[in-house]
Order: structure tokens, then sequence, then C-alpha cells
């Protein structure tokens, strides 16, 4: 197996929805024995991970849809002649691997805001290149998609403290 899969494995958007999910039952089951000051934390952080993780899943199927742009590769289906196995049959602009992974770091950070977290994300970093190096998408579509999923989570914390 071609270790860039493994990598791009990271950043597949369903696996981080469910884990969205698993965040708000956590946080709806476990808020009444916080104190209020964590409950307050967890609470924002929760906001802004679930919603931009949405937001962001949403804006790329959108895009996917309305620029339908095809993938520089051939899906491997009823004709296995030239094709790439990683390549999936939908459009290639924005990389959803990469928005998504990058919302969930960006969401990650700006929560935490330590230094501390800064080299990790060499995930996601990794994660963009691997759709590169699969040969899946085009460059273009992995720095929009990191675009998008590095300043959705920013705009919806903004949008949270305004209390919109």
């Amino acid at each position: 197996m071609n270790p860039w899969f493994s990598i791009t494995l990271i950043g597949t958007p369903e696996i981080w929805l469910i884990i969205s999910g698993i965040f708000l039952l956590s946080y709806l089951i476990m808020r009444g024995r916080m104190d209020a000051e964590t409950r307050q934390r967890v609470k924002k952080f929760c906001f802004v991970y679930i919603v931009g993780v949405w937001i962001t899943v949403c804006l790329i199927m959108g895009m996917k849809a309305a620029f339908s742009i095809e993938r520089p590769c051939v899906p491997c289906g009823i004709e296995m002649v030239d094709c790439n196995p990683y390549c999936l049959s939908d459009n290639s602009f924005p990389s959803g691997h990469a928005a998504i992974i990058f919302a969930v770091f960006s969401s990650f950070y700006i929560n935490l805001r330590k230094k501390w977290f800064t080299p990790f994300f060499l995930v996601p970093f990794l994660v963009a290149v691997s759709r590169y190096f699969l040969v899946v998408h085009y460059m273009v579509d992995i720095v929009f998609g990191t675009f998008i999923g590095t300043f959705v989570p920013i705009i919806v914390l903004i949008l949270y403290e305004k209390k919109f």
C-alpha cells in the first residue's frame, strides 16, 4: 500500500463528521458535571469545531457541484486500464480532505491558542500534500481546500464571540 494513502485517510471527511457528533454527545452528557468556566470553554470549542467542520463540508460539496472540474486521474471501475486506485469519482475542486483536516486543526488551534500546538500542523500539511502525491488533485484544489479549512473556523469563532 502506498504510504501517502495511509496519510490521506487521516483527512477523510466522514471520520471528522462522526467525531463532531461524538463531541456534541459528550458535551451534552458532561456539561452538568463541569464548572462554569470549563463548560464555557468546552462549549466554545464544540461550537467552533462542529459548526466549522459542517460548514466546511457543505462548502466543499457545493463547490464541487458548482465547478465540476474533473480529477487529474481516472477512477478504477469497469475498465481497469490506466486507472488510479486512489481516485474518487467525484469532482476535483476543491480538495475536501485538505479542507476538512485544516478545519479540524484550525478549530483546535484557535481554541487552545498554545504555541506548542503549532508543530501539529504538520499533520494537515502532510494530508494535503498526500492528495497531490496520490495524483487525485491539482495543486490549486489543495491550496483552495487548505484556505477554506483554515478560515471557516476563524469566521465561526468571530461570529460566536459576537453572539450571532
